[in-house]
């Protein structure tokens, strides 16, 4: 799975704001980073876990591995960790 941080946001209908009426992510699940807060990336090796500042954040392209908070953000999610090609 390949994700983008987008530091752009969403407007009031959801839709992703870019410059210039563009999309720069087509194709790529959206972490937004304005919507999301603070961001942690923690790698066990073998998962990525995604933690959030912003309790309510949510995706629904991560897998829920069902952990709780780490260094005070909220967890959203977990993706499968890989080596580079």
């Amino acid at each position: 799975m390949t994700i983008a941080l987008s530091p752009l946001g969403h407007d009031a209908n959801g839709a992703r704001r870019c410059r210039a009426g563009e999309d720069y992510y087509s194709g790529y699940n959206i972490v937004t980073q304005n919507s999301a807060g603070d961001l942690l990336f923690k790698n066990n090796g073998s998962m990525v876990h995604l933690f959030a500042g912003d309790s309510e954040y949510a995706v629904d392209f991560l897998e829920d591995e069902g952990l709780g908070h780490s260094e005070g953000l909220y967890y959203f999610g977990s993706l499968t960790a890989r080596g580079r090609p």
